[in-house]
């Protein structure tokens, strides 16, 4: 896990960076790992998904 500021995250372009959104239903487990994913920022680096909490973190 690495950690970024919030000026580091934002100047990612909006390409490569944003907040998971997407209801993923068709899940079997979706309603017990919602929480895990929903509303969390995401960055794509080097074709992979990396997922705030999970792979990196915001530094206030």
């Amino acid at each position: 896990m690495f950690t970024l500021t919030r000026n580091e995250f934002e100047s990612i372009n909006p390409d490569y960076r944003g907040v998971w959104q997407k209801e993923c239903t068709d899940l079997p487990k979706w309603p017990q790992i919602r929480e895990q994913y929903v509303g969390k920022r995401t960055i794509l680096r080097q074709g992979a998904l990396l997922i705030e909490d999970m792979h990196f973190a915001i530094m206030t």
